[in-house]
């Protein structure tokens, strides 16, 4: 289980598939931490009860609507939960376990597949993609074309959207988390603003894509 920026989690269960979500976290007393989270679409809500007894480990009880508690050990891989709550953590749950990893951004974007849990119109999908002409077009059900500047780091990314045409003046302005390699289904994260019409909206969910070195 990963714990990752925006109240963001993913969840890799023992045959491999990859559940995302948001959480939110509250400390119960001197030890324990109270996360919920919620699947991507809603479908599903699970309340964990991590106690810890030492400084980086002890017992998880989980809750889901009409299943029985189930308990189990964890071990913190990252941060100090003394003083900044869960970290990755990893146990034995129904799901299994999973380490976060990361990925270099490409020095060039070629395809970017967006998915979209919060936005303006709601949750989304469409297709971007990207030309040496530093020209982007979007294909359905998604709509709009125009400039884009493309900036990597290491294993993120700032990519900004400039419109032109009927939709002349709308910005998306996106923080990208590389979280796999170009090809890979495995989604990776994204999340930043939307400027349509003159106002601005937070936007927030993954992506996959295709993508090249220099």
């Amino acid at each position: 289980m990963l714990f990752l920026q925006n109240n963001r989690y993913e969840f890799t269960k023992t045959n491999n598939v990859l559940e995302s979500g948001f959480f939110t976290a509250t400390r119960s007393g001197g030890d324990t931490w109270n996360v919920a989270e919620t699947t991507a679409d809603g479908s599903l809500t699970t309340q964990y009860a991590f106690l810890f007894t030492s400084p980086t480990a002890g017992q998880v009880t989980t809750t889901v609507a009409g299943a029985p508690h189930r308990t189990f050990p964890f071990q913190e891989a990252t941060e100090n939960p003394t003083t900044t709550g869960p970290g990755t953590t990893t146990g034995n749950t129904d799901g299994g376990t999973t380490g976060g990893e990361t990925n270099n951004a490409p020095a060039v974007l070629v395809t970017m597949n967006v998915q979209n849990e919060i936005s303006q119109t709601g949750p989304s999908f469409y297709t971007i993609h990207f030309n040496a002409a530093a020209q982007f077009t979007i294909d359905l059900p998604g709509y709009g074309s125009g400039n884009f500047i493309y900036t990597p780091g290491t294993n993120t990314a700032h990519l900004v959207l400039n419109y032109t045409g009927d939709l002349a003046s709308d910005v998306d302005d996106l923080n990208l988390v590389f979280k796999a390699p170009s090809g890979s289904t495995i989604p990776s994260l994204q999340s930043g603003t939307q400027k349509i019409s003159g106002q601005v909206y937070p936007v927030q969910g993954t992506f996959t894509f295709t993508g090249a070195t220099q």
